[in-house]
């Protein structure tokens, strides 16, 4: 459609660009989503998940609200409000008690081995910080993409603020 758009001969300027762009992070969100379903189905979850479940539920929350709110921008072309639930705070509370969890359950020594091959095995409680680790990296990625559509989305409709009358929308 954007390849049609590009070729197509308009009197106002389209932001072609733009919306490639949110395409592309769309893509990429999706592709995100994937990885993190996937890292969720192999992280053992006595290890890592029940202490920070509130935390998680937080940020699942902020990340189900923005994406809403961008959905409903994007389909009736309406502005984003002004105030919209930040990702970032949750997302350090969560990396942050997860630090702190894997601190306190994993014992001082670590039983890694090398085995004559060149292979490295490591103890399953280590293997549960690794996987925690690898998802804070796709969450962190995920409030990423989630911010680059916000800002785009604020540039194609702008943000409707609760002092204004209704139609007036501020442009970013």
């Amino acid at each position: 459609m954007i390849e049609i758009q590009k070729k197509e001969v308009s009197l106002l300027p389209r932001p072609i660009k733009l919306y490639s762009e949110v395409v592309e992070a769309s893509d990429r969100l999706i592709e995100m989503l994937d990885e993190i379903r996937v890292l969720r189905f192999n992280v053992p979850r006595k290890s890592t998940v029940l202490d920070v479940l509130p935390v998680r539920r937080e940020l699942v929350s902020a990340i189900l609200t923005n994406l809403w709110a961008l959905s409903q921008s994007f389909r009736s072309r309406s502005p984003l409000p002004q105030y919209l639930p930040s990702t970032r705070l949750p997302l350090n509370e969560l990396v942050e008690a997860i630090e702190v969890h894997s601190h306190r359950s994993r014992p001082r020594s670590r039983h890694v081995s090398t085995a004559s091959d060149g292979t490295i095995s490591v103890d399953n409680s280590d293997l549960g910080t690794l996987y925690s680790m690898a998802e804070n990296e796709a969450l962190v990625d995920l409030c990423n993409i989630i911010d680059e559509l916000i800002a785009a989305a604020r540039t194609l409709f702008g943000s409707q603020t609760f002092w204004d009358q209704p139609g007036h929308v501020h442009q970013s």
